[in-house]
């Protein structure tokens, strides 16, 4: 969450709290920043939502960046929602948006019915019409959000196209761009294929029918009374194909019995038995 000190009085002010700040303070003419000390005037401190780390403002020179390819996670994104809701939200809903940005807003829930239990939880609202209204204005700010964000993509992707640059920079920049795009789809390929043939090794470990039911008569011949519990013999069969998961090796081994014409093995209830004829 972003805050500011009032340049007149020096007071720490949530974003929030600043327009009434500045009604009653004659001395502010402007706010800033504590993170980055950029100064604001107006309401310019309104499109301020997001600045620099802890790990940014107290690493300075040994600090190394977010990760390449790090992305926003929906609940940043939501975060911003929920400051910037304050700005323009409706008189009747303003204090309750408030109260809400003065707790942790990290935790807010973004689905519906876990916003109204936290909404009542930490806020002690349990009006449902007043908490459906507030709920309807996140919605538009969300909206509002993505509409925005999309924009600046589509800038971006204007680039290419940008009439200030000669033919061969931009050719250079579509260039530049395919690469990139033929590079990830040589990477999912890979990655495809890797998936493949895990796949097809994990099947080709898994013993056919055959093989179990041999392993099934071979311990059932050596068992005392040439019989015992289906359960033990699932365990004494599982020990001679670990990679046999054990709820399919349990239906295996009872399609065996089923599927038995030589009428060699039978099973009776949980106990099952090698005949002698």
């Amino acid at each position: 969450m972003v805050f500011f000190s009032c340049d007149g009085c020096a007071e720490m002010l949530k974003k929030s709290k600043v327009p009434a700040h500045v009604s009653k303070c004659y001395s502010c003419t402007s706010v800033s920043c504590v993170d980055c000390s950029v100064s604001f005037y107006g309401d310019d401190y309104r499109q301020h939502t997001s600045c620099v780390t802890e790990a940014e403002r107290y690493e300075k020179s040994i600090y190394k960046g977010p990760k390449k390819g790090s992305k926003v996670t929906p609940q940043q994104l939501w975060v911003e929602v929920v400051n910037n809701a304050v700005d323009d939200a409706p008189a009747d809903i303003r204090g309750e948006l408030e109260a809400l940005t003065e707790l942790s807003v990290d935790n807010v829930p973004r689905k519906e019915k876990q916003f109204r239990n936290f909404v009542a939880n930490s806020l002690k609202l349990r009006d449902a019409t007043r908490v459906g209204r507030i709920w309807q204005h996140l919605m538009s700010k969300k909206e509002q959000q993505a509409t925005d964000r999309n924009k600046a993509n589509a800038n971006d992707k204007s680039k290419f196209n940008d009439k200030s640059k000669t033919p061969v920079e931009r050719e250079k920049d579509e260039l530049i761009h395919t690469q990139s795009s033929e590079q990830d789809k040589a990477k999912q390929k890979i990655n495809d294929e890797n998936c493949i043939t895990d796949v097809e090794k994990h099947v080709s470990s898994c013993p056919s029918d055959k093989d179990v039911g041999k392993v099934v008569r071979k311990i059932l011949k050596a068992a005392p009374s040439r019989s015992m519990k289906m359960k033990e013999l699932r365990s004494r069969v599982q020990i001679k194909f670990p990679s046999f998961h054990k709820k399919s090796l349990k239906r295996a081994i009872e399609q065996i019995f089923e599927a038995d014409t030589s009428k060699k093995i039978k099973l009776d209830g949980k106990v099952a038995s090698y005949v002698t004829i």
